[in-house]
């Protein structure tokens, strides 16, 4: 007695045995230029777009940290009811950084300290409460006045009368920009492009 659905299957002629000499079994010369080209095609694409990504988010980490050094300061002017000072220094890790106190270049990195005795300057006795590091890959870091070199904040308002900005730039992106109003409100916006 036979059942149909319990045939055995025979292997089909070819399969499962070795290729006959001479046969390749690799990819020709010409699968594998077609290949590199659609490779070199996509990559030409995808490259602009890659540098641009690049570009933008060298950008906005920049001012994001400058931002949150200025948020920062703000609420611990407000905590301690103190004077809180984010000044420009030339060397903020060293073993005794200083402010600068002309030719600001932000770039360089600024310190973040509890002005106790109101002067300014990171001195003795004052508490230091954060080092903001250098910035790289920066074509520009410009204060708004350009001889700003520190930014106070007291309680619930900036030290100052007016605005300051602070305008990051990389060749090829668009600016952000770095605002602390009279209130001392910090925030970032877009600005045009930059040159």
């Amino acid at each position: 007695m036979s059942f149909p659905f319990m045939t055995i299957a025979r292997p089909r002629k070819g399969v499962g045995r070795i290729a006959a000499p001479g046969r390749q079994r690799a990819f020709s010369l010409i699968e594998m230029m077609m290949t590199i080209g659609l490779i070199s095609i996509v990559m030409a694409i995808s490259a602009p777009s890659l540098v641009t990504m690049i570009r933008n988010a060298r950008l906005s980490g920049a001012s994001e940290e400058l931002l949150t050094s200025l948020l920062l300061a703000r609420a611990e002017a407000i905590k301690r009811n103190t004077l809180v000072v984010v000044c420009n220094s030339s060397d903020p890790n060293a073993a005794s950084p200083t402010c600068k106190s002309s030719s600001p270049d932000w770039k360089t990195g600024w310190l973040i300290f509890v002005d106790k005795d109101a002067s300014g300057a990171f001195d003795t006795g004052d508490t230091l409460l954060r080092v903001g590091g250098g910035i790289k890959g920066l074509s520009s870091l410009t204060p708004n006045p350009t001889d700003l070199v520190s930014v106070s904040f007291r309680g619930l308002t900036l030290g100052a009368g007016s605005d300051r900005k602070f305008t990051f730039c990389v060749t090829g992106a668009n600016q952000r920009i770095v605002t602390v109003d009279k209130t001392g409100r910090s925030y970032r916006s877009l600005g045009s492009a930059c040159t």
